[in-house]
């Protein structure tokens, strides 16, 4: 006999322990299909889940390649664009075909050559998440309780490698031991990792566009008074780390971030880290001229391969920022 209805249920890793056995319970003898669809962690799977379970992994990358030169045949894509969208699609193929819609839409992929052309990716880190993605993302943090979803957007806010006294900071009305509930969470569910050094303890959102996502859906407000928060606690550790200080207290819209900014612009040339010595100097350059506005402020576009140029267009930036103040 085929079964009278197909039920599914999606994301059925945020049900509690009684809501599992219910539906064990009312699945048994019952003339109904189900479909459960459970996004689990693959590096912490959960055990003893609810029925048959087949596992969707991500595509291996020489068939996520083969796919995008399928796409965009007879041209090919470049290796920075191949590595872009297999990064922020976590190898899903529809994900990515609307990442890559999105990129030559905003200008942000473009294409070079005769006949046989190369895509090539410009200015990436300028890239907002379509809107018609950010829902996917979203969908499982929607669904977290209150607290959890504050906590992740500390540290989505907070960046990679967020102390989780900086975390507990911001996140002033959650308990200490509420916290170390939410953190256990939401790592159960793969939304972020956890690392432990000699000092403290660092947390991290698992995928970049899933922390894009829940940065960008924050208020204005809320926003702001986090990045000044963030700021004075990076100000008062041990050792200031110049950049972090400048880009919180940037896209606090403060400025103040100028004079940091221009010191980790320096700090940064001294190592030849020439990318973020050029961005930090590019956003120095905005907050001295009063144009202290992160949400609407240009990131630079990459530096040609030319060390000579590199540093001409560095030494320029930093001239500038010298000027200014």
């Amino acid at each position: 006999t085929f079964p009278s209805a197909l039920i599914v249920l999606d994301h059925v890793e945020t049900l509690g322990e009684l809501d599992r056995q219910v539906i064990e319970t009312v699945a048994n003898g019952a003339r109904v299909r189900w479909l459960l669809v459970e996004h689990a962690d693959t590096k912490n799977p959960r055990d003893g889940g609810i029925g048959n379970a087949v596992t969707l992994g991500e595509l291996p990358r020489d068939e996520f390649v083969q796919v995008l030169n399928d796409i965009l045949a007879p041209d090919r894509p470049s290796r920075s664009l191949i590595d872009f969208l297999h990064k922020r699609s976590a190898g899903t193929v529809r994900l990515a075909r609307a990442f890559l819609s999105h990129l030559i839409a905003q200008g942000a992929a473009t294409r070079s050559g005769g006949s046989l052309a190369v895509w090539q990716l410009r200015d990436a880190d300028s890239v907002k998440i379509p809107d018609g993605l950010r829902a996917h993302y979203l969908q499982h943090v929607d669904r977290l309780p209150l607290w959890e979803q504050l906590a992740l957007r500390a540290i989505a806010l907070l960046g990679d490698s967020a102390p989780r006294e900086a975390v507990e900071l911001l996140c002033t009305d959650i308990s200490r031991d509420a916290m170390s509930g939410c953190i256990a969470h939401l790592q159960t569910q793969g939304l972020i990792e956890l690392r432990v050094t000699d000092e403290d303890v660092r947390l991290s959102v698992t995928d970049p566009t899933c922390r894009q996502a829940v940065y960008e859906t924050m208020s204005y407000q809320l926003r702001e008074s986090w990045h000044r928060c963030a700021a004075a606690y990076w100000r008062t550790s041990s050792q200031p780390d110049p950049g972090r200080v400048g880009e919180h207290l940037f896209r606090a819209r403060d400025p103040l971030s100028a004079r940091w900014l221009a010191r980790a612009a320096r700090r940064a040339q001294r190592f030849w880290s020439l990318d973020r010595a050029r961005l930090f100097s590019r956003w120095a350059i905005l907050a001295a001229q009063g144009n202290c506005d992160a949400e609407y402020a240009p990131i630079c576009p990459p530096l040609k391969t030319d060390p000579t140029r590199r540093q001409t267009v560095l030494f320029d930036s930093l001239a500038e920022i010298l000027r200014l103040q």
